[in-house]
């Protein structure tokens, strides 16, 4: 009777067990998959934000035909109103737009403007991922090229060797490596300037035809 006791009890407790597994496993499918569909969410929402621009972007293009004489300032006005409002409550979303925006600034020379907006990209992307993520990061690496462009060198040198430390072994270090070699070759440190791009040539090379 002792023995059957005994039994019993184990196998009372491998049923609770076995219950408590499949109920964390049912859980943690669920949490899973609800990340996944916010995710999805997130990604269909950056590629509506980004259509927008580019859909933007064509009426100013005069090879799209009469009809529309708004000129680039004015739609990167629009824009970035609508990124600022509308965009508030997907910070994800937000973070894109505004560095998409951020690099049509500077592709037009803009680079004062450029400047602000990846700053709130940056911050956006940071404060979501955190430091050393590669969203916080390609933001940081965008704006360092943008304060070379406006002469700002040692806030570009700072910025740089930070993204760089930070990006080591990843795609985005060799183009940063690059970057700050460019930086110091304008602040005419030569050596360690052709050291970097010896580097960066050589990451780019190991990377294959790909990058």
């Amino acid at each position: 009777l002792r023995r059957h006791a005994v039994l019993a009890a184990n196998l009372c407790l491998l049923v609770v067990l076995l219950g408590a597994v499949a109920v964390q496993s049912a859980l943690q499918a669920r949490r899973v998959a609800r990340e996944r569909d916010v995710a999805e969410q997130e990604r269909q929402r950056a590629d509506e934000a980004i259509q927008f621009l580019i859909d933007s972007f064509q009426l100013s293009d005069p090879r799209s035909g009469p009809g529309d004489d708004t000129s680039a300032g004015q739609i990167l006005e629009r824009a970035a109103r609508w990124a600022r409002a509308d965009l508030e409550g997907r910070p994800a979303t937000q973070a894109k737009v505004l560095h998409t925006l951020g690099e049509i600034h500077a592709g037009l020379g803009l680079y004062e403007q450029a400047a602000e907006i990846l700053e709130r990209a940056g911050e956006i992307r940071r404060r979501l991922h955190g430091p050393t993520h590669a969203e916080t990061l390609e933001s940081l690496a965008t704006l360092t090229s943008v304060r070379m462009q406006l002469g700002q060198l040692d806030a570009a040198e700072e910025m740089a060797r930070h993204v760089l430390a930070a990006s080591e072994g990843s795609p985005l270090s060799g183009a940063v490596r690059r970057l700050l070699a460019d930086i110091l070759a304008e602040k005419g440190e030569y050596e360690e300037a052709e050291r970097l791009a010896r580097e960066a040539l050589a990451t780019h090379r190991d990377a294959g035809p790909g990058m």
